[in-house]
């Protein structure tokens, strides 16, 4: 955070810089990274037309890229295999397992060159807007799927998914009795299990965070 605190203003509890003065001082301060791949953090720091910046949301975009440095123990701006894990380890905040290191190093090496370089990185975090194309992290979907994802696989089951959509459904059920969350149980597996045939491939029986 220290390049956003030196340019940014405090305003009702938050922080704010303007994009344009945050991209000089990142370009000033990391110079070892690739031009494409800071005018990419810029379009999506840019996206819907901001022009001003929230240290939150500045957090939320830095925070992958300060991780995929930290692992990068070469400092070639590309992981292996091994060090991938470490970058979901560190990420995440828990060991994540070498079943899922594998499926996404094939989700993004989009080269197929064995390793992930940071613009790949960035591509595979990035969800796009269905109307405008333009890339955009979807980091509250995200946080949502870590918090869910119980055994760090990378996946969502079943009994998992129904978690989640208790927990979403939450401002409605918070008042119901033990009695009332045994009859509307039911109903929250259908509905996983009807969404789980909409969402899972033929091969996998979970849901995949991408």
């Amino acid at each position: 955070m220290d390049i956003f605190e030196e340019c940014s203003v405090e305003f009702m509890d938050d922080t704010y810089t303007e994009i344009a003065i945050l991209r000089k001082e990142i370009a000033k301060r990391m110079p070892h990274i690739n031009k494409e791949i800071l005018d990419r953090l810029y379009d999506i720091m840019k996206y819907d037309g901001q022009m001003v910046m929230k240290g939150r949301d500045y957090l939320q975009i830095m925070l992958p890229m300060a991780c995929f440095s930290a692992t990068d123990i070469n400092d070639d701006n590309e992981l292996d295999i091994s060090e991938l894990k470490n970058l979901f380890w560190l990420l995440d905040g828990k060991e994540p397992e070498n079943a899922r290191v594998l499926k996404e190093m094939g989700a993004i090496d989009r080269d197929g060159g064995g390793t992930v370089d940071r613009l790949e990185w960035i591509m595979y975090l990035v969800s796009p807007d269905p109307e405008s194309g333009a890339s955009y992290f979807d980091f509250e979907l995200r946080n949502s799927f870590l918090h869910f994802d119980e055994d760090a696989d990378g996946f969502i089951d079943l009994n998992e998914f129904i978690e989640f959509l208790k927990q979403d459904t939450r401002m409605y059920t918070s008042s119901a009795t033990h009695e009332d969350m045994e009859k509307i149980n039911p109903t929250f597996l259908k509905k996983a299990r009807e969404m789980k045939r909409n969402l899972c491939t033929e091969t996998s029986n979970d849901y995949n965070e991408r």
